[in-house]
């Protein structure tokens, strides 16, 4: 088994603040965590690049940019 991070350390791998993991796990909307016990929260490395990939968006140009953007019209 592949050592565990804590929030410390897995916001750190993701250039976060701690305080962003620990909003996004009560809102639902961060990584998958592994609650060892009542206030012991730990991530896995799989998780954590998972949820980055699942993050990852293309880049678009210029034009696809604007014309994705509401109310405008290319004329």
């Amino acid at each position: 088994m592949k050592p565990l991070m804590t929030t410390c350390e897995a916001a750190e791998y993701l250039t976060l603040s701690s305080k962003t993991l620990t909003l996004w796990r009560k809102n639902q909307t961060g990584p998958a965590y592994v609650k060892m016990g009542p206030r012991s929260i730990r991530y896995r490395l799989e998780d954590l690049d998972e949820f980055v990939a699942n993050k990852t968006r293309e880049r678009q140009t210029n034009e696809e940019d604007l014309s994705s953007q509401e109310g405008y019209h290319h004329g």
